[in-house]
């Protein structure tokens, strides 16, 4: 194996686990609804806010994301990406303790740029 090949396959490794993330992070919404009702004491149409807020997100950020890499080359962008979802994902874990569903949609999407 080349090093260009070498270098290849850890940027698709690197792509792979980057939407594994948001695959997981997604199925994790949808799969919390119950528990969020449940905890929040929330309505259904309250909790469904965090997973169109997060769903929302995500469309805006597909083109930002497209320029941003025009701009600053894919590897900066992809890595600043990386640190603002798991920055935005402590948060979330930290502020979890709240009682307020907004607070969790807030950090919810907020995660999802």
């Amino acid at each position: 194996m080349t090093g260009m090949d070498r270098y290849a396959s850890r940027v698709a490794l690197l792509l792979a686990l980057g939407g594994l993330m948001v695959v997981l992070d997604t199925t994790v919404t949808f799969v919390a609804v119950p528990q969020l009702i449940e905890q929040f004491h929330s309505s259904l149409a309250a909790v469904q806010w965090v997973t169109s807020a997060y769903t929302l997100a995500l469309v805006t950020v597909i083109p930002t994301a497209a320029w941003m890499i025009d701009r600053c080359g894919a590897k900066r962008v992809y890595l600043g990406a990386l640190m603002v979802f798991l920055l935005g994902s402590a948060w979330r874990v930290w502020r979890g303790t709240s009682s307020r569903s907004s607070c969790f949609a807030c950090c919810k999407e907020w995660a999802a740029d």
